[in-house]
């Protein structure tokens, strides 16, 4: 209470009576009551100025009464830090937030900005039921559930179905971004939007890849049962989003990604329409300065075969490329990929060709399509001579680490009877699944060793084993007399189960005589042909050796077709120019010109060879290369196809050989020609042509078509012969 001495007395001129008599009780009471009073002010301005120091300094029995007060102002105190302020800079403002709204009523919770946008975060990640939940066990952290959806509502973040958000590009500064794409799976449901008066949650119509927005729209309840009658809800929601690629070194200010759209699809879009959207996405964020370099998907069948829009034979060389590049690098990750070891590999005299099948034209990056030099990088025996570099390491596909770890099936002294049981046992099985599906079991049955028993005798009377060792039985679960065809087929088991140790692989451990002679031991017992001793071969092979054997086998059947490729009458000499070259770079890419050009050469149509060859070697040797022969040959070809009189015939000439059987016709026109004659040695008739020296060759068109394969050979032998 306040009082005012000065009023106070102004009491004790009112209070008298009425024959303005003071009675002396009256006056003592009320002087002792104005002393209490005067009294009890004085003692509340001294406790309101205790009050407010206590206030200013906090004392150590309240800071030990509540420790979390304690840790809160060591938090703040190493907070106060550049360093740490700039990371708990959001946690610094929500505590303020929280600890500002706990003395006020709910009525009166104030919010910062940050706070707002925070809260905004927690309703869209974590839906309705979870916002509630955070917001009432802690009472002014964040606002009400109406204060977030009213500022959804004037922000610029609703997004509506199928609409795809270009426009929120603008606000990204670096110009480049990555788009990923991604389906889930999620609860069939239709709803009505207000803001766009149409349903939502049906399967979203495209057109060439792109959605439609709006689509489902409804005025009547009629409209709205015949659009849920004829079309399905969606089961999966995809979604577009969009990460731009940030320029600045400062990993705290990296670019957050946004959502450019989402909707709801069936599956049931092709690879093509998954194409077409990336191509309208591409050119749609180039309008907005916007240069996407790349979009990320799922595993999905779809996308993949959408991603397969190069020939994987120039993607392997376009690797190799960037690989042998000298003003490039190739990483994988952090790690660089480099070359000097494969040069050093190849010049290495410690190792030969057949150890790793290279040689320094495999990595001439000048040449860009050898796509054979990108097979032999990568083989087995060039990566096993890698793998014993230590400073080298390569990358293991999680299906071969457990091979590593296998024992060795080779260290023979730590197989005992029942290992040999065992493969014995399976090898039976697989000579089983074998001859399951072929003509060997008629010989089997033939022969009578159609069970096991009989197969044991015979094949111990074949190698001369003991038979009453025995080491030499086998335990197996089928019946001593069970025929072969009458064991069931096992379709999980058809393939070779783990039985790699017994694949020949040209290890150290192996020798190809044995292995030989094993498998013709095999090709008599059951009577096989070569075709069928080559198939077991074939399965036999394996690791380095069925590697060096397929690359041999590959040369061998190109240098076949290299062989018997002679140009045909009607092909032309740009055709048969290209599959020489082809075949040429295919088998053996350092081939020299020279050889080359003989190649050439020698499998011309006749009517071009010695106009070609005589052309040729007047030439210097280092003019000679496959391009002149090239130039060369077409000029020949151009000569030959113009339009030349034709040759009409005369009178039957006689021959000038003396010792050959000949009936000789004749030839002349207007135009110097060679001459020509019919001539019969070794009991056959053939035509010859008689070389009349002239540089340019003059024949008819006609004539060119004819089969002079044997002209220019016999030429020489009629000499010899005359």
């Amino acid at each position: 209470m306040n009082f005012d001495l000065d009023k106070d007395n102004s009491l004790i001129d009112i209070s008298v009576l009425p024959n303005d008599i003071f009675t002396p009780r009256y006056s003592n009471g009320l002087s002792y009551l104005i002393k209490l009073l005067q009294q009890k002010l004085k003692e509340e301005l001294a406790l309101k100025e205790n009050n407010e120091i206590q206030h200013k300094y906090i004392s150590n029995e309240f800071i030990d009464k509540h420790p979390s007060f304690k840790s809160l102002i060591k938090w703040y105190q190493q907070n106060d830090s550049d360093d740490n302020n700039k990371s708990n800079r959001f946690l610094t403002m929500f505590i303020d937030n929280l600890v500002f709204n706990l003395a006020p009523s709910s009525n009166h919770y104030r919010y910062s900005e940050s706070i707002k946008k925070f809260a905004i975060c927690v309703y869209v990640l974590g839906g309705k039921q979870r916002y509630e939940f955070v917001r009432l066990n802690m009472s002014g952290s964040i606002p009400v559930l109406p204060t977030v959806l009213d500022l959804i509502n004037k922000s610029d973040m609703t997004l509506t179905e199928a609409e795809f958000r270009f426009n929120s590009l603008q606000q990204f500064q670096s110009g480049f971004g990555f788009c990923s794409e991604g389906t889930t799976g999620v609860i069939p449901k239709v709803e009505y939007d207000s803001s766009t008066n149409s349903f939502i949650g049906f399967t979203t119509p495209t057109i060439d890849g792109i959605s439609l927005m709006k689509h489902y729209d409804a005025d009547t309840f009629d409209d709205f049962k015949t659009i849920y009658n004829t079309n399905e809800t969606a089961p999966l929601l995809n979604i577009h989003m969009f990460q731009s690629i940030s320029t600045e070194d400062d990993p705290t200010n990296f670019p957050k990604p946004i959502l450019l759209s989402a909707y709801g699809v069936d599956n049931k879009f092709t690879a093509l329409d998954i194409l077409r959207l990336w191509i309208y996405f591409f050119e749609r964020c180039l309008d907005k300065d916007v240069r996407i370099i790349g979009f990320s998907t799922g595993a999905d069948n779809k996308y993949v075969s959408a991603m397969h829009l190069a020939n994987p034979v120039h993607i392997v060389t376009k690797w190799r490329n960037r690989l042998l590049s000298p003003t490039t690098d190739l990483y994988i990750g952090n790690v660089k990929i480099s070359m000097p070891h494969i040069e050093q590999l190849i010049n290495n005299n410690s190792y030969t060709k057949l150890d790793h099948g290279l040689k320094k034209s495999d990595i001439n990056p000048k040449d860009r399509q050898n796509y054979n030099s990108c097979i032999k990088l990568i083989s087995d025996g060039v990566i096993n001579l890698l793998n014993d570099k230590n400073d080298l390491s390569f990358p293991i596909h999680h299906k071969r680490k457990h091979e590593s770890s296998l024992p060795s099936s080779h260290q023979l002294d730590d197989i005992d009877t029942l290992d040999i049981q065992k493969l014995i046992s399976n090898a039976y099985d697989q000579a089983l699944r074998l001859v399951k599906h072929s003509k060997i079991l008629d010989k089997l049955n033939e022969h009578k060793i159609n069970c096991l028993n009989d197969l044991k005798n015979n094949t111990s009377e074949e190698f001369g084993l003991d038979e009453e060792n025995d080491d030499n039985d086998v335990a197996v679960n089928y019946a001593p007399n069970q025929l072969i065809d009458e064991i069931p087929f096992d379709p999980q088991n058809d393939g070779v189960s783990g039985d790699d140790g017994k694949k020949f692989n040209g290890g150290e451990e192996y020798r190809i005589l044995p292995f030989i002679n094993n498998i013709d031991r095999i090709g008599k017992m059951i009577d096989a042909n070569d075709n069928i001793l080559y198939c077991m071969c074939m399965e036999k092979l394996d690791g380095e050796a069925k590697q060096r054997f397929t690359t041999s086998d590959s040369s061998s059947k190109t240098f076949e077709r290299l062989k018997e490729r002679k140009q045909k009458p009607d092909e032309t000499v740009t055709s048969y120019y290209d599959a020489i070259i082809k075949l040429f770079y295919k088998y053996d890419a350092s081939m020299s010109q020279r050889m080359i050009i003989s190649w050439l050469e020698n499998g011309i149509k006749n009517s071009l060879k010695i106009q070609i060859k005589r052309q040729m070697k007047s030439l210097s040797e280092s003019a000679r290369t496959t391009q002149t022969f090239f130039k060369i040959a077409k000029d020949e070809q151009k000569l030959q196809d113009e339009n030349v009189p034709e040759l009409q015939a005369t009178a039957p000439y006689v021959p000038y050989f003396a010792n050959a059987i000949s009936t000789t016709t004749y030839a002349s026109s207007t135009l110097r020609t060679p001459i020509y004659i019919n001539v019969q040695v070794n009991n056959k008739q053939h035509q010859a042509i008689v070389d009349t020296g002239s540089a340019v060759t003059i024949i008819n068109q006609q004539f060119s078509k004819k089969d002079l394969s044997h002209g220019l050979r016999l030429q020489e032998e009629i000499t010899q012969i005359s």
